[in-house]
């Protein structure tokens, strides 16, 4: 198989995801669920340097340590962090391409369920702030 078979649907595939995050952006923009309040106050006290404040026992600290240089650098905050879970958005879909791809599943299909994937994660990205992608 070319590699351009096997890579140019699914490249499409993330492309169209980006263009329908963004796309769905001025509808969903702005939700904000009790999670995504937490990570923010994480990642504030993080990027303050209250270093222990970014560790507790309920969520990974990974996300809001990613988050506290973009607040030092003076970034807008909730747009940072959209724009960090829509990223963590592909890599979930590259994987789950790859997923897919072991699996004895016709071209068709592997298509129809990744595109299927990729506006259900489009969809998510705004309703799950953070880790929980």
């Amino acid at each position: 198989m070319k590699a351009g078979h096997r890579y140019g649907f699914p490249l499409l595939i993330i492309i169209g995801y980006f263009v329908l995050c963004f796309a769905l952006h001025p509808w969903l923009g702005y939700l904000l669920d009790s999670d995504g309040v937490a990570y923010l106050t994480i990642a504030r006290q993080v990027a303050e340097g209250h270093w222990m404040r970014g560790v507790n026992g309920l969520w990974s600290p990974l996300n809001a340590w990613i988050l506290a240089p973009c607040i030092q650098q003076g970034w807008d905050v909730w747009m940072s962090a959209k724009v960090m879970n829509i990223l963590v958005g592909a890599v979930v879909l590259i994987q789950v391409h790859h997923l897919f791809r072991r699996v004895a599943l016709s071209p068709l299909t592997h298509h129809l369920l990744l595109a299927t994937a990729a506006i259900g994660m489009a969809h998510h990205v705004y309703y799950q702030l953070f880790g929980d992608v």
